[in-house]
C-alpha cells in the first residue's frame, strides 16, 4: 500500500475515533451549554485541521506524478474550500 494513501486513510481513522469520544463526551455532559462548546473544538477545529491534512498528504503523494500547475490548482480548490465554508 502507498504509504500516503495509508497516512491519509489513519488520519480519517484517527479524527473518526475523537468524534466518537467527543459524542461520548457531549452525551456525558448532559448540559447543552457544555456540549455546544465541545462541538464547537471538534466542528470548528478538527474538520478543517484533518481536512488540510489529508489534503496536504494527498498533495505530497501526488507531487511526482502530476505536473506542477495541478498541484497548484488543488491547493488553490483547498483554500478556495475553506474560504467558501467558513462562518
Amino acid at each position: 500500500m502507498d504509504r500516503y494513501v495509508f497516512a491519509m486513510g489513519f488520519a480519517r481513522i484517527l479524527y473518526a475515533v475523537l468524534n466518537l469520544g467527543a459524542a461520548i463526551i457531549i452525551w456525558r455532559l448532559n448540559e447543552a451549554a457544555d456540549a455546544m462548546k465541545v462541538n464547537a473544538v471538534f466542528g470548528g477545529f478538527m474538520g478543517p485541521a484533518v481536512f488540510i491534512t489529508v489534503t496536504f498528504l494527498g498533495v505530497a503523494g501526488l507531487s511526482r506524478r502530476i505536473e506542477p500547475a495541478n498541484l497548484g490548482l488543488i491547493l488553490i480548490g483547498t483554500v478556495l474550500i475553506l474560504w467558501g465554508t467558513r462562518g
